[in-house]
Parts: structure tokens; C-alpha cells; sequence
């Protein structure tokens, strides 16, 4: 609220409603939609892309497939390269002989930034040059990432 975004969501229980709630939720004049992270919506995100590019909505998501191959703008996702590194020395000091339960749980804190410009004209928004610099992925029509830095 602070920053002049509210929250209009659509509850859903099983995957077969996500296509009339992406639908229903596209039509209550809403400026842009944020899926959220969840594997019943990312097994239905073809449904969320088609009320997004009916209603001409940004859509934005937190997987970087969502703007790869689906129709996310921009997308925020956890960097899996670099958790991966960061197992591997976690593995390693296991095998040094340090015990798994003296070892603190780390969370993945790196992200990965990915703009799809084609997927954000087809509803009409551009990428702002100072987010396409910044991003980790710029994707062509053919899915490829083209250099963003």
C-alpha cells in the first residue's frame, strides 16, 4: 500500500479452476498479474499467459521458464546454479567429517533476473532499458537468452 500496489487474488483448489480464475481475475481492472510460485500453477501457466495476452496484462512470474518458454514479461527466480554451488561446499564439509545437524540451514539468496521484451509487447509494455541492462536473461521469440550485459 505504502508504494501504491494492492493484492486482488483468486483462490483455487485444484489445477482444472485456474483457467476460469486467470480468466475471472484478468477481468476485475486489474493493471498486471503476478503468478505466484506453486506447482499447480506452474503445471497450469499456458492458461494464466492466454487471460494475461486477452486482457493485453503484464504478467510476471518467479520461475525463469515462465519468460523463456511461457509468457511472463519479467521474471524473478531463485539462481539453481548457484544454490548448487553453494551444496556442493555444504557436501563438502560433510565429507571434512562436520556433522549435518552443527551445520546451519542456508537458503538460496541469489536471483535470477529475465525479461522477455516479445512477451511484453504483446501486451503492450516495454522493458525499461535500466531493467533489460540489469537482467541476467534477455529472451528472443526463439527462447534463446541474448546477451544482457
Amino acid at each position: 500500500r505504502r508504494v501504491g500496489i494492492s493484492l486482488d487474488a483468486v483462490a483455487v483448489t485444484g489445477s482444472s479452476d485456474v483457467p476460469d480464475a486467470a480468466l475471472a481475475l484478468s477481468g476485475r481492472g486489474i493493471d498486471a498479474i503476478c503468478q505466484v510460485v506453486g506447482n499447480m500453477l506452474d503445471a497450469s501457466f499456458t492458461s494464466i499467459t492466454y487471460a494475461a495476452r486477452r486482457a493485453r496484462l503484464p504478467l510476471f512470474a518467479f520461475a525463469t521458464s515462465q519468460a523463456r518458454d511461457g509468457g511472463a514479461a519479467v521474471t524473478v527466480a531463485r539462481d539453481y546454479a548457484a544454490a548448487g554451488r553453494q551444496l556442493a561446499c555444504l557436501t563438502r564439509r560433510v565429507m571434512q567429517g562436520e556433522h549435518p545437524a552443527d551445520i546451519p540451514i542456508e537458503y538460496v539468496t541469489a536471483s535470477v533476473i529475465s525479461v522477455h521484451p516479445g512477451n511484453a509487447a504483446a501486451c503492450g509494455m516495454e522493458i525499461p532499458a535500466a531493467l533489460r541492462s540489469r537482467a541476467d536473461h534477455v529472451f528472443g521469440a526463439d527462447g534463446a537468452s541474448h546477451a544482457a550485459h
